[in-house]
C-alpha cells in the first residue's frame, strides 16, 4: 500500500511541477485540441437557403382583356377571363440556386402530358443568355400551348410564360410579345 502512495505522490509532484512547464506551453497544447472540440460543434445539417422572388424587375401590365390574378408560386399572373390564356413571371433569386435554362423549362412543362418542344431559339435578353420556347402538350386532357422566355440575371432566374388552348392563341402571343419587351431587370 506504501508504494502505491509513493507512486501517487511522486506523479503529484511531477504533475505539479511540469504544469509550470506546461503553462508556457498551454496555448500550443491546446489550440489543436480547441480546433478539433469547435469543428466536432458544427452542425452537418446545415440548409441553403431558400430562394427568394426578385424585387428588380419592371414591366408593363398587359391590359385588356387580361386581369391581375393571385396565382401560386407565380411572382405575378395575368388571365383573360374569356379564353383563360395566362401570363405569368417566376423568378427564383439564390446564390446558390444557379439552374440551366432547360432545367427551368422543363420546371414549366413537366405540368403537361405528351409535352412536346415546337420550336425553341437561343437569344440573348436583358443582356443575357436566353432561351424562347414553344410547346404543346395537354393540360386535364386538354391541348394546350406554353410559350416560354427563360434566363438568368444576377443571381435570379428568370421564367415568363403564356399557356392557353390552342384556340387563340395567336392572338394572345402579340400581347405576350409586348410583354416580354416591356420586362427588363436591374
Amino acid at each position: 500500500m506504501k508504494n502505491h502512495k509513493l507512486r501517487f505522490s511522486q506523479l503529484k509532484y511531477y504533475f505539479f511541477k511540469s504544469k509550470e512547464k506546461l503553462m508556457s506551453l498551454e496555448p500550443i497544447l491546446y489550440s489543436p485540441v480547441l480546433l478539433l472540440v469547435l469543428c466536432s460543434c458544427v452542425s452537418v445539417n446545415i440548409k441553403p437557403k431558400a430562394p427568394e422572388k426578385s424585387k428588380f424587375y419592371q414591366f408593363a401590365e398587359p391590359g385588356l382583356p387580361f386581369q391581375k390574378i393571385k396565382s401560386d408560386p407565380t411572382d405575378l399572373a395575368f388571365r383573360d377571363p374569356k379564353t383563360g390564356h395566362t401570363i405569368a413571371v417566376i423568378s427564383e433569386c439564390s446564390e446558390s440556386y444557379d439552374p440551366k435554362l432547360d432545367a427551368l423549362e422543363e420546371e414549366i412543362t413537366s405540368a403537361l402530358t405528351d409535352s412536346k418542344l415546337e420550336k425553341s431559339t437561343e437569344m440573348t435578353f436583358n443582356e443575357r443568355d436566353g432561351k424562347r420556347s414553344l410547346f404543346s402538350g395537354k393540360m386535364d386532357g386538354i391541348p394546350v400551348l406554353v410559350e416560354t422566355l427563360v434566363f438568368k440575371k444576377n443571381s435570379c432566374a428568370y421564367t415568363l410564360t403564356l399557356l392557353g388552348r390552342v384556340k387563340g392563341f395567336q392572338n394572345q402571343q402579340q400581347i405576350f410579345q409586348k410583354f416580354v419587351e416591356s420586362f427588363s431587370v436591374e
